[in-house]
């Protein structure tokens, strides 16, 4: 019995030596993690290069030219590029929205109509004139892509804008890009929500015919393509 007793006496001071020894390599130690944002930039080829905001202004490319034909429809215009989206956030909540979005097709031209040399404005709602398609969904950085993962869509382009890429929930994390195919389609004859303003509407003949009578006025058309990046809310 005495000798039980030893060994019990031992193997608790052992246990005690260890406890107060482990107690000596114990040491706090902090690192903050800072997030950065989500940013969208784009390219005339992939991938774009890595974005440093959340809006980039379309660099401008150019359609070419049509030509006005009263008596058939005029051939469309295409162009593209590619748009990339990093999510820097460190939020991992993902449902964010890359958009696009334009101004409407204006120009100004002569008036005709007038004897001065006085001008004539048209503006053409682009969404009545163009069309864009998100297609070739590719990962740069970030986890395997999985179907819902990243979504995305076409449509006719608007001031208010059109989502074509879209994360869901909990997913998004990484950097991705996507190709954008525009088709311009240029009226015959105005449509009905196109306005036409004279400068002088008193002396100009313009401002009495309703603008489904006008055919598409020759010059230079003009727009600026936006994209920029919604957060989750």
């Amino acid at each position: 019995m005495v000798r039980k007793r030893t060994l019990l006496s031992l193997l608790i001071g052992a246990l005690s030596i260890l406890i107060v020894s482990s107690s000596i390599y114990a040491a706090p130690s902090v690192v903050q993690v800072k997030g950065g944002s989500l940013t969208v930039s784009s390219s005339e080829t992939p991938p774009p290069p890595e974005g440093n905001g959340t809006i980039a202004e379309n660099p401008g490319f150019i359609f070419g030219t049509v030509t006005v034909d009263v008596s058939s429809v005029i051939p469309t215009k295409t162009a593209f590029e590619y748009v990339r989206a990093d999510d820097n956030t460190g939020k991992n909540k993902g449902g964010w929205q890359v958009k696009v979005m334009a101004t409407p097709l204006t120009a100004t031209v002569n008036d005709e109509t007038t004897a001065a040399d006085d001008s004539v404005n048209i503006s053409i709602p682009i969404d009545t004139v163009m069309q864009v398609e998100a297609s070739g969904l590719t990962r740069i950085h970030g986890p395997s892509l999985k179907a819902g993962d990243i979504t995305l869509s076409s449509g006719p382009l608007s001031e208010q804008g059109l989502t074509f890429m879209k994360s869901a929930k909990g997913k998004g994390q990484g950097a991705y890009y996507c190709k954008l195919d525009y088709t311009l389609s240029m009226p015959s004859y105005l449509p009905a929500s196109a306005t036409v303003t004279p400068d002088y509407p008193a002396d100009s003949a313009l401002d009495d015919v309703p603008v489904t009578d006008l055919s598409l006025f020759e010059g230079t058309y003009r727009t600026t393509i936006t994209y920029f990046t919604v957060d989750a809310p």
